[in-house]
């Protein structure tokens, strides 16, 4: 029992020597952030329209978009295999410069619907509020379940 209690001693003797060099025991911060040199740009608000579906002869989905003031404009469609569905917002987010809206697209129609039968076009249009400096945001991306598509700001 004592040679066990032995190992115990000089294992936690050791491990705390080896955890020194880890421990700042000064009380103040000596590191540098390179977080902290960043500007810090957030989402302050997303307006989010779905407008009605149409055929199209389009066969890719595109976004457009501008900037000012805080503020990008973006219009843009969804391509589906009918006009029976609606894009929603389903996240959005800034990740590094780039604005990335995830958008959702869902059938309207009930089981007892009928759709036309055409390559439908599920336009939207968004409206995003920006804090902060925006001068490095300079792509939109779209992400759907099946597609990425983006543009420059």
């Amino acid at each position: 029992m004592k040679s066990r209690r032995r190992i115990i001693q000089t294992c936690g003797i050791a491990s705390t020597g080896l955890l020194a060099g880890c421990v700042d025991l000064r009380g103040d911060d000596t590191q540098e952030n390179d977080m902290d040199d960043e500007p810090s740009i957030e989402i302050t608000d997303v307006e989010f329209d779905s407008l009605e579906g149409s055929c199209t002869s389009e066969s890719e989905s595109s976004v457009e978009a501008e900037q000012s003031n805080g503020t990008v404009t973006v219009n843009g469609y969804v391509i589906r295999g009918n006009p029976c569905y609606e894009a929603s917002l389903a996240s959005s987010q800034i990740n590094g410069d780039e604005l990335v809206l995830s958008v959702s697209v869902s059938e309207t129609r009930s089981d007892a619907e009928v759709c036309q039968e055409c390559i439908g076009k599920m336009p939207f249009d968004a409206v995003v509020s920006i804090s902060g400096d925006t001068s490095s945001l300079n792509t939109v991306t779209i992400r759907t379940v099946d597609k990425t598509f983006s543009t420059t700001v």
